[in-house]
């Protein structure tokens, strides 16, 4: 949806970087691993982010909190919080009714703790198994509706920001 506003989009996986558990102490005694600044790279790169969040027990993945807290991270010199002022938007989905929106209220708090500007607009798919009919990966109408309301005003203030 953002490419097709004229934005540069890509995507990008957190399990993809094979990150290890944070952990502040060690990294004081190894620094960095390289598959951090690779994703502090990735990040740093984006224009805005749009977190795709699965809840597990009202919450966010560790996967995800692992990652936000290695990016965040900024034990050497030159290198900074990635997060700060990074434009962000949320949404999950899940096959239960509340679309695992109870996740992104924890998603958001954290963000916001390490400076990412978190827009208002978010989206839950309750009933995904219902919202994606086809099998294709395509939302039906009214969520593909939601998430293009929400697409457009992450792309918007990522403009405005510039």
């Amino acid at each position: 949806m953002a490419a097709d506003m004229g934005a540069d989009a890509s995507c990008f996986d957190f399990r993809s970087f094979e990150l290890p558990l944070f952990d502040e102490d060690l990294v004081e005694v190894d620094g960095v691993p390289e598959t951090v600044l690779e994703l502090k790279k990735a990040v740093q790169a984006a224009d805005c982010l749009v977190f795709g969040c699965p809840e597990y027990n009202a919450s966010i993945t560790p996967l995800m909190k692992n990652a936000i807290d290695w990016v965040s991270v900024s034990p050497e010199p030159g290198m900074q919080n990635e997060w700060s002022g990074k434009v962000c938007a949320l949404l999950s989905s899940s096959p239960g009714k509340l679309g695992g929106i109870r996740g992104l209220s924890h998603l958001r708090d954290i963000l916001t703790n390490v400076g990412a500007l978190v827009i208002a607009e978010q989206t839950g798919v309750g009933m995904a198994s219902k919202a994606y009919l086809d099998g294709s990966g395509a939302p039906d109408s009214r969520t593909e509706a939601i998430m293009q309301s929400m697409i457009e005003s992450l792309v918007q203030k990522a403009e405005r920001l510039k």
